[in-house]
């Protein structure tokens, strides 16, 4: 009798390690233009990832947020030929991490077009730029093609 509740109480245990161990949080977005982004977040040191009227943020306790916008092809186009001209700290094609000052403070911005997708998404945070790419690295954001 023993041995069968040791090994129930080894099998329940297993299973809420299992249960335990997601560390992740995805949404997806279905975008006017007709792409669905994928966003996920790893969580595993406690960030959260929330959404509000097709917006997400990535939240860190104690820490300013970062918030994160889609944009159209015609946005995106725009807004990085807005960021060329600030103190851009990185640029490639479709990408663009760049800092300005704002109203706040000084804002840090990470500007890309998602892969497999006409949409692109500014992120943008009063973190530095130290702190908007450790957030940055925490995403994964996947665009599935237009039905």
């Amino acid at each position: 009798m023993k041995k069968i509740i040791s090994v129930v109480s080894i099998a329940l245990c297993f299973c809420l390690f299992l249960t335990a161990c997601s560390t992740s949080f995805s949404y997806t977005f279905n975008i006017e233009n007709g792409d669905r982004i994928k966003v996920k977040l790893d969580t595993t040191n406690g960030h959260k990832l929330e959404q509000n009227d097709g917006q997400f943020t990535v939240v860190e306790e104690g820490k300013d947020p970062m918030y994160g916008a889609f944009l159209t092809e015609e946005m995106f186009g725009d807004y990085m030929d807005t960021a060329l001209t600030k103190d851009v700290l990185e640029s490639g094609e479709d990408f663009c991490i760049f800092q300005q000052d704002g109203e706040l403070g000084r804002e840090t911005y990470i500007l890309f077009m998602v892969d497999n997708s006409d949409t692109g998404i500014v992120l943008a945070t009063l973190q530095d730029e130290a702190g908007a790419r450790a957030l940055y690295d925490l995403l994964t954001i996947t665009g599935n093609p237009k039905d």
